[in-house]
């Protein structure tokens, strides 16, 4: 009995105790699960967090997003979240910025009296306290090069240095005085002139060098005078009530802001006849100026804080309004190239915009009155940062590069790759360019009324296609030759030009004829295009096989899409479609894919729908799809643009989403291209934006998914 009541104790007991196990295991399961969901929520929180720094887009908004992000990296982030965190990753990357780079030296540690002004062309800076003395020294260097006193004279302003370095202006009080800085001079006081009394308030823009040196303009009460250098004679004067000079780089031009009307008058040197008179949507007097070269882009600066830049030439009335300072402008500068322009203002920040597309590039605290760009424009200004004198260094996005060719197209910016993937062709309002690769200069310009499509084509020896309501032109590359007419004009206009994956064939569709035509690619003989009836109304996005034997047709207004083989203009498929849908046909041949409200692809061995990931509709005329190129007869990447302003790029032997590329901006996007190397990506956007994606920058930065492998 003693025995049987040990067993059942002992069986009791190993129960109770499995029990205890069961329980224990059961709570520690629950207790990791909590601990991971809570890890994921909190991942997902700072990954929001990078989101909102993000959209800031401030100075150091790239390098916080990136430290968000490699923290949650350090945490093994799972399978689900790697996306996420890629996308973050990619979103930081396409950022732009600026940091502050702090100047050396004794004097730089700054007092009431301490000023400067910089010289970046030149690659050095002044330093003055309240009696002097004015000092020069290089950029990044501790010794200076120069020193010399003011004298009896205050030192209350450096107003900046002319444009080849020589003379340096200084505000004594109620004096404008002109200092030689050249190193054999005798005398550093070449001039001396009483504009400012003490009842007129004082501006740093109301002096301007002429670009060789050779004289000076300035605001005397209402005349704006000029006067020779090293002599200090006057050599003109011009009657009228001005509040702010500028000239531009090549001394043909200088411009006057009016202080009593909203207008500028651009007047040619030195003459000073007025030559164009500029006004529109100027609230208040501008009270900052600034050109650039031959004065084809000018940008004025009003007291609210508010820059305006329009073009100088007289051919486009268009203003493009650059926002985001509150206070007036104290100091305005393009860069050499003309493609960035920087603003300070009495707020004391400092913001930088690409000047064609009056995007923000860096925006960050920074107090000065002159500004200047390094010749290679990746500096600007010196001035107060962080409580320190400092230059700001720009820093352009590793991975993603944008132009703007200007003036943009009215309709939907179109873009193609050359052949070589150096260039691409793009729209502007009244031509096409070709612009080179990722800086966006202009390469060539093609005159066209009203382009609608632009295509460069794929052979040797190809030149440039441009379609619109004129008809479709062939222009040698480079623009230089005669063109010719290869199809003639038609009543709503010829677009959707089109290659094949060979490059061998073109394609162009007729909207208001109900109609394509498909000609071999370099051929200037209109005899030999074949105009194919597409049935139905309205044909629209059109793509070419990649043999060009077949051409597949959706339609702008009707739900179909015509699979037509091109020799005998038959039809041989029929697919349902929305309109207003784009294509692309894979340069292996295996698929054909749309893009739109929805994004199908088909298997065109079967023409049977194939399963993708779900992505967000786009609302027309948004919206398109591009293969890469094919390598070792695989094509490897499927590019759709998904919610109208991001890129996803889709891995085609996975069927799965690699990346989610979203530029800053957030542009709708018309048209993409891969370039033939298969580097760069290509997005033509809204306002005529061109966005160039670098997928091998993009692959090598991303560290939780690979973009691209080449």
């Amino acid at each position: 009995m003693a025995v049987v009541l040990a067993a059942a104790m002992f069986i009791g007991a190993g129960i109770t105790l499995e029990r205890n196990a069961r329980i224990e295991r059961q709570h520690n399961a629950a207790l990791k699960k909590e601990q991971a969901a809570t890890q994921l929520a909190l991942m997902r929180a700072q990954l929001g967090e990078a989101r909102a720094i993000i959209r800031l887009r401030q100075a150091d908004s790239r390098p916080r997003a990136e430290a968000i992000v490699e923290r949650v990296m350090e945490q093994h982030p799972p399978t689900e979240l790697r996306g996420e965190v890629r996308d973050v990753a990619l979103a930081a990357l396409a950022l732009p910025g600026a940091r502050y780079e702090q100047l050396v030296g004794d004097g730089v540690v700054s007092d009431d009296w301490t000023l400067a002004c910089g010289d970046l062309p030149r690659e050095r800076w002044a330093l003055a306290g309240f009696r002097g003395p004015v000092v020069l020294r290089p950029v990044n260097a501790v010794s200076n090069t120069l020193s010399f006193g003011v004298g009896v004279r205050q030192v209350t302003a450096l107003i900046g240095f002319s444009p080849r370095g020589r003379w340096l202006a200084i505000r004594h009080r109620d004096e404008l005085g002109i200092w030689d800085t050249s190193l054999v001079a005798t005398q550093r006081l070449a001039f001396v002139a009483r504009p400012w009394s003490r009842d007129r308030s004082f501006n740093f823009t109301k002096v301007a060098f002429a670009p060789d040196d050779r004289a000076v303009l300035w605001v005397d009460g209402n005349s704006v005078v000029a006067t020779s250098l090293p002599d200090g004679a006057e050599i003109s004067r011009w009657p009228g009530a001005v509040e702010t000079i500028a000239f531009d780089p090549s001394g043909t031009f200088f411009a006057a802001a009016r202080a009593d009307q909203a207008a500028v008058e651009l007047r040619s040197w030195p003459d000073g006849a007025v030559r164009r008179v500029f006004s529109g949507s100027f609230p208040q007097p501008l009270c900052a100026l600034a050109l650039t070269a031959g004065a084809e882009r000018i940008a004025g600066g009003d007291r609210a804080g508010r820059v305006t830049a329009w073009r100088g030439d007289g051919r486009q009335g268009t203003f493009t309004e650059l926002r985001g300072h509150s206070e007036m402008i104290r100091g305005l500068s393009f860069s050499e190239d003309g493609r960035l322009i920087a603003a300070t203002s009495e707020e004391g920040m400092m913001r930088v915009w690409d000047s064609a597309g009056g995007d923000e590039l860096a925006k960050l605290n920074f107090d000065a009155a002159a500004l200047t760009f390094s010749s290679d424009g990746a500096r600007v200004g010196v001035g107060y940062g962080g409580g320190q004198l400092v230059q700001v260094r720009l820093e352009r996005s590793p991975v993603l590069h944008t132009f703007r060719p200007d003036p943009a197209p009215e309709t939907p910016q179109v873009v193609s790759f050359h052949p070589d993937g150096n260039a691409v062709a793009c729209l502007g309002l009244l031509q096409a360019f070709s612009c080179s690769v990722p800086d966006g200069r202009v390469l060539a310009e093609y005159s066209f009324p009203r382009p609608f499509s632009v295509l460069a084509e794929g052979v040797e020896g190809g030149g440039v296609l441009v379609s619109g309501g004129e008809g479709v032109w062939h222009y040698p590359v480079g623009g230089i030759g005669t063109r010719a007419t290869l199809l003639p004009s038609a009543r709503w206009g010829w677009d959707s030009l089109t290659l094949s994956g060979d490059g061998k064939w073109v394609a162009a569709s007729d909207n208001g004829g109900s109609r394509v035509a498909v000609w071999p690619a370099g051929s200037l003989e209109p005899s030999q295009i074949k105009f194919l009836p597409t049935g139905g109304s309205g044909p629209g996005m059109i793509a070419l096989s990649p043999d060009g034997s077949k051409i597949a047709v959706a339609s702008r207004y009707d739900a179909w899409l015509n699979i037509m083989d091109v020799a005998s203009g038959d039809s041989k498929e029929r697919l349902d479609l929305p309109p207003r849908h784009a294509l692309s046909w894979s340069p292996d041949g295996r698929w054909l894919a749309a893009c739109g409200t929805t994004a199908p692809m088909w298997d065109t061995a079967s023409w049977r729908p194939v399963i993708m990931p779900e992505l967000e509709a786009n609302h027309p005329p948004a919206g398109d799809v591009a293969f890469s190129p094919a390598e070792g007869g695989v094509c490897q990447w499927m590019a759709v643009v998904a919610g109208g302003s991001r890129v996803v790029l889709i891995d085609l032997a996975r069927r799965e989403v690699a990346a989610a590329l979203e530029a800053p901006s957030r542009r709708l996007i018309y048209r993409l291209a891969f370039s033939p190397d298969r580097r760069w990506l290509a997005a033509a956007c809204a306002r005529g934006e061109i966005q160039l994606w670098d997928l091998n920058v993009a692959s090598q930065r991303v560290a939780p998914n690979e973009v691209a492998r080449h």
